[in-house]
């Protein structure tokens, strides 16, 4: 969250907030947005490991530049997080990560879990902004982007982990294999049919 800064210190501050450096959307740790079911905005980092939904290549091309536009179109200058990026939460944004072997579960994870490439873990929140962005904060073209992608039924307030590829279609790096495993948001793994994608029933596995 964001923290208020005195004037005996805003000149550091306002060093901190000079050029940000914006992370590129097409590296292999993606970056893409999405509203939650009350028009709240939220960033999510792949980190080479999460679910993406099909339909963000579309829309959102550039996470960099969506970044920068927010902050144009908000007048806020966002700092920086402790690596050298962006910090979604000074713009009004939720932040999510996924992590291999990062889960809901409290167990301790085995070597084995940790190797498994056909595991898909969910993404966990990061960080909460002290004044989220609403979708209705920004311009007719930026809401059209960002609202494409929405969490229907859930709260970014309310809500730790998210699970995409049980909630819409996504792209992940296990579609060689004819199923995935899939972590839930409360930690449960669930087996899914690649060629169906999430319009299969999952079923969990043993």
């Amino acid at each position: 969250m964001t923290e208020s800064i005195g004037n005996h210190n805003a000149s550091a501050a306002q060093d901190s907030c000079i050029e940000p450096d914006y992370p590129a959307a097409h590296s292999m740790d993606t970056e893409w947005f999405a509203v939650d079911k009350d028009g709240f905005v939220a960033v999510l980092y792949t980190n080479e490991e999460g679910a993406v939904p099909v339909n963000y290549s579309r829309m959102q091309e550039g996470a960099d530049d969506i970044l920068e536009s927010i902050a144009e179109a908000t007048g806020v200058t966002p700092t920086e997080n402790k690596w050298g990026m962006v910090a979604p939460e000074s713009l009004g944004l939720y932040s999510y990560m996924c992590e291999m072997g990062v889960t809901p579960s409290t167990e301790e994870l085995s070597e084995e879990y940790l190797d498994d490439t056909t595991i898909v873990t969910p993404y966990k929140r990061e960080a909460v902004p002290e004044s989220p962005l609403h979708i209705s904060q920004l311009p007719k073209d930026l809401q059209q982007q960002l609202s494409e992608i929405a969490f229907k039924d859930t709260s970014y307030k309310e809500t730790e982990w998210i699970q995409p590829a049980l909630k819409m279609q996504c792209e992940m790096w296990q579609e060689e294999y004819s199923e995935a495993k899939i972590v839930n948001e409360k930690g449960e793994m669930v087996a899914l049919p690649l060629e169906m994608n999430f319009q299969a029933t999952p079923r969990k596995t043993d």
